[in-house]
């Protein structure tokens, strides 16, 4: 039933369109190819959405006024890059106070040293008390600690002052900037979102009775829709969550390094919905519409026949298709389809893969 369908189409549309006279007498000149037929899934086009896979959220240790910020939304910065340094007044003024206490302990150590090595001499000459000895002995041990105590202290200190630079941990773009001078920024508190350059991905809403169709591993053409451009990516997984209203699962795909990617931009992907299936490809430029049909034009007699044809997925720069008559080895023009019209007298002039 469905190739009679076909058939009357193709009858209707050689009927519909006269051939002209110089038409007749003017070979078109064209490329062709042969149909070869591989195992292929039907798809559908469904759109998706592009994330940044991995985004850090950025916050400082230490509590601090911003003084200055070196990016901006959109910013390409990194590894290592300044992003915030806060204000260190109260820090510095905390270092300076430690280190003139770590100069007093150490005045007061020199002078219990010299008391000990004066006590530790009378000692031995029983002019001094054991008692006198020891205590001078645990004063010296007591300001030892605490000028480590002191020393740790400082270091502290030295670490908060360099906390108050943050810096960015990982090469990506901003995506979102939540801070501004003069804010105060408490530990943990997110000032930046930064996404990993190197790590984007689309997220495919897919009807969980399709899910099973699709494979981890399997690449699958992405059409950015803004930036006018195909690419290639890689299907990842499923996250194992379903839409609790739509019940749609949705389908992880990697792709590469884009130049210009914009967080929730639209992608159009072509999602398996059908397990493979032996099915004849054509080249895409060989499908033109014609009168509002999807035609691919093959040659009988000399001339141009146009065939009706379903396009059922794309594979690259190849259509799988199904019409009457488009089998394995078929001969289908590929450069100056978009040209002829039916009955058309055609010249060949490369056979592709031949």
């Amino acid at each position: 039933m469905k190739h009679f369908i076909f058939a009357v189409v193709f009858l209707a549309l050689i009927a519909a369109v006269p051939v002209s006279g110089q038409e007749q007498g003017e070979p078109a000149k064209v490329v062709t190819v042969l149909v070869r037929e591989e195992m292929v899934a039907e798809n559908a086009l469904v759109t998706g959405t592009l994330h940044y896979d991995t985004v850090g959220k950025l916050s400082a240790e230490v509590s601090g006024l911003v003084n200055s910020i070196a990016f901006n939304e959109g910013d390409k910065v990194n590894r290592g890059d300044v992003m915030v340094r806060l204000n260190t007044d109260f820090i510095d003024k905390d270092i300076e106070l430690v280190r003139i206490r770590i100069r007093h302990v150490g005045v007061r150590m020199e002078n219990v040293e010299k008391d000990l090595e004066r006590t530790r001499k009378l000692f031995k000459e029983s002019s001094a008390s054991e008692k006198a000895y020891d205590d001078l002995r645990y004063a010296l041990r007591e300001l030892s600690i605490e000028k480590e105590a002191l020393s740790k202290e400082l270091d502290t200190a030295k670490l908060k002052k360099a906390k108050s630079v943050v810096v960015a941990p990982f090469d990506g773009i901003v995506l979102e900037k939540t801070v501004g001078v003069g804010d105060w920024l408490a530990p943990g508190a997110v000032f930046c979102r930064l996404g990993v350059l190197d790590d984007l991905c689309v997220k495919v809403p897919v009807s969980e009775e399709l899910v099973k169709f699709t494979r981890r591993g399997e690449h699958l053409d992405v059409d950015l829709v803004a930036q006018e451009r195909t690419v290639q990516g890689v299907v990842t997984g499923v996250l194992p969550v379903a839409d609790l209203r739509t019940k749609n699962v949705t389908v992880k795909i990697k792709l590469p390094r884009i130049e210009g990617a914009v967080e929730n931009m639209s992608a159009l992907v072509r999602i398996p919905t059908s397990k493979p299936k032996k099915l004849p490809l054509v080249p895409r430029g060989s499908v033109v519409n014609f009168q509002g049909k999807q035609m691919v034009f093959t040659i009988k007699e000399g001339k141009s026949a146009p065939v009706p044809v379903r396009v059922l997925s794309y594979e690259g720069a190849y259509a799988a298709v199904e019409g009457p008559g488009v089998v394995d080895g078929m001969t289908v023009i590929v450069d100056g389809a978009e040209r002829l019209r039916p009955g058309q007298p055609v010249e060949v002039i490369r056979r592709e893969g031949a």
